[in-house]
């Protein structure tokens, strides 16, 4: 059974930052599969859905992004899953606004959540969903980038992207990665920031 975990800061005042997309992702397949996240053991919100035909347990940590690792390796424990079948969803500034990619494995690109997941899980051998969220403007930050909210412009984008990852993780529980990644990574036609095509093949 697949664990699908969205990253993200817990409270209202980080629900609509950057930072937030994948716990947001979360929250939209919890209601396309017409569940509701619940605390559970430890700092985790989860719920048993099903998606795509296949019961699966979706999760936001309840803690902060920076020591997400725990609260997932905890739920790994507890559903006796394995690394390869535990899912990551978080944002990604090198990644253009409205751009996804899907991979079974990797680097954390220095997101400190992953950074967290990976130290706690032991490997870094597990599939992560990025969303893209652009790169800081110049002079600005990183960490304080990623806290900013989504401005209106790029509200529909957002959106858009959002049912795009549900998409996919409703075809990765009901068809495998391979497909998911299809899906994902070569999906065309958005317009990001500054004009620039995403959703097309790297």
């Amino acid at each position: 059974m697949w664990l699908l975990v969205g990253l993200g800061n817990p409270g209202p005042a980080y629900a609509r930052t950057r930072h937030n997309l994948g716990a947001r992702v979360i929250e939209r397949l919890a209601e396309r599969g017409a569940c509701r996240l619940r605390r559970g053991r430890g700092a985790m919100n989860q719920a048993q859905c099903t998606l795509g035909g296949e019961r699966v347990v979706i999760a936001t940590p309840a803690s902060y992004m920076n020591v997400s690792g725990p609260p997932v390796a905890a739920l790994v424990r507890e559903h006796r899953a394995g690394p390869g079948e535990t899912l990551i969803a978080c944002d990604d500034f090198y990644l253009p606004l409205g751009r996804l990619r899907i991979r079974s494995g990797g680097g954390d690109g220095g997101h400190k959540g992953l950074v967290s997941v990976t130290a706690a899980l032991g490997t870094k051998e597990f599939p992560r969903l990025r969303l893209g969220i652009g790169e800081p403007p110049a002079g600005e930050a990183g960490a304080e980038w990623v806290l900013q909210p989504f401005d209106g412009a790029e509200l529909e984008v957002v959106e858009e992207m959002l049912d795009r990852a549900a998409d996919a993780l409703e075809m990765l529980v009901r068809e495998g990665i391979v497909k998911a990644m299809d899906l994902a990574n070569r999906r065309p036609g958005i317009t990001g920031r500054g004009g620039e095509s995403v959703g097309t093949s790297l």
